[in-house]
């Protein structure tokens, strides 16, 4: 009865929250199994298809009741899981659901927002870096309120994490492990997050306020060629 199948999956879940923690860590070979019971495919083809459910609720998670997502199956089979688990239909649905209501749209609007930013910065600091412009100046001066904004925010993410202890360890060096959010034990997340700092401050040190520069920056312009410089 594909209505009721595994019976009893709903209960097995709530009786044991951390199944797929467990089976992961001790018994990974069986993982393979329990994902199967979690999907049923009809033995008639049809157009040359088969009719597949998948019974994957418990698997999805529920935000209002794992409010952490670290904490969640998914990122549990990340963690804890090896990457052959993926292979098996169940979570290569789980992935695509989540990919196509939120995944996918989240990941575009995060990588849109930094190659904005690396389009100002390479307009305003690069290109144009000698030119007190109007327009080069607002230019820069948008580039570090973007970066600071950016910056201010991931910091409350990670006062957040701190607060709800949701702390990883970075091995720096061999037996040296820093306790740092989870947001910054991954290193491209880190390196945003100095970038956004050092981007906010070059942005507001800007060398033509009121008309003047200031001896650093005419220094560094003299010797500079191209349109940069000439647009100064």
């Amino acid at each position: 009865d594909r209505e009721c199948y595994y019976y009893g999956r709903e209960q097995l879940f709530v009786a044991h929250p951390d199944l797929v923690k467990v089976m992961c860590q001790d018994s990974p070979e069986l993982v393979p199994d329990l994902l199967d019971g979690l999907m049923w495919h009809s033995q008639t083809v049809l157009d040359g298809r088969l009719r597949v459910n998948y019974y994957i609720k418990e698997l999805y998670s529920d935000p209002d009741q794992i409010s952490d997502a670290w904490k969640s199956p998914l990122a549990i089979f990340c963690l804890e899981g090896q990457p052959s688990m993926f292979m098996h239909p169940v979570l290569n649905k789980l992935l695509e659901i989540k990919w196509e209501r939120f995944g996918r749209n989240l990941f575009c609007a995060v990588q849109a927002f930094f190659v904005l930013l690396i389009g100002l910065f390479t307009t305003g600091f690069l290109v144009y870096g000698c030119s007190c412009h109007v327009e080069m100046i607002a230019i820069r001066i948008t580039t570090g309120a973007l970066a600071a904004i950016c910056f201010l925010f991931m910091t409350v993410i990670i006062i957040r994490q701190w607060g709800l202890g949701q702390v990883g360890y970075l091995t720096l060096i061999p037996r040296v492990k820093v306790p740092m959010a989870r947001l910054l034990l991954n290193p491209w997340n880190l390196l945003r997050y100095v970038c956004m700092i050092t981007t906010a401050i070059s942005a507001f040190d800007e060398p033509c306020w009121f008309g003047f520069r200031n001896s650093r920056h005419s220094l560094s312009c003299d010797g500079a060629g191209g349109a940069g410089a000439g647009a100064g």
